[in-house]
């Protein structure tokens, strides 16, 4: 009897969780929404990130609001900074498909035509990180991919297009 036993372990490395800010633009005053998706949202058990906009001359916070993830918090913390954070309640691991949107920021456009300013994530209020417990093996503390957005000021209220030249009002 040739009959021999082995044991093979294999460790499953999560994927790397990406965190998405979308490029937005509008007319002077409009407000414009930032949607916030994931990718890679498998069996998380919390996530934490700040996310301001450079330029506060060009546009503010003035909402933002959780779509669809209980257990999360997000607060305007300034015009120019909101921090968002996640606690999977109960501790019970939370996925969502890819392109999933787990936030809104509204911003209000206050900038002149042309300006332009990033939105990114930093840690100024809450430090970027999330921990997932993918087969019962928690995994703490761990950097996630960002891919960071922007805002630009389209046209002022007060200048319209004709004939594919943009004027102001007052000049006519």
């Amino acid at each position: 009897d040739n009959t021999s036993t082995c044991t093979a372990t294999v460790n499953v490395e999560p994927s790397e969780l990406d965190v998405l800010l979308d490029d937005v633009s509008g007319d002077q005053g409009q407000v414009v929404t930032i949607p916030i998706t994931v990718n890679d949202f498998i069996e998380i058990t919390s996530l934490q990130f700040t996310t301001e906009i450079l330029d506060v001359s060009v546009g503010r916070f003035i909402d933002a609001t959780i779509n669809n993830l209980d257990g999360a918090d997000i607060n305007i913390i300034n015009d120019g900074t909101v921090s968002f954070q996640f606690n999977a309640p109960g501790s019970i691991p939370v996925s969502r498909t890819n392109g999933s949107t787990i936030a809104f920021l509204d911003i209000e456009l206050t900038g002149t035509t042309g300006e332009m300013s990033d939105v990114i994530f930093t840690d100024s209020e809450l430090s970027r990180e999330w921990s997932s417990d993918c087969d019962n093996n928690p995994d703490a503390n761990m950097g996630f991919n960002e891919t960071n957005g922007s805002i630009t000021v389209d046209m002022s209220p007060d200048m319209f297009t004709m004939g594919g030249t943009v004027r102001n009002h007052h000049d006519m």
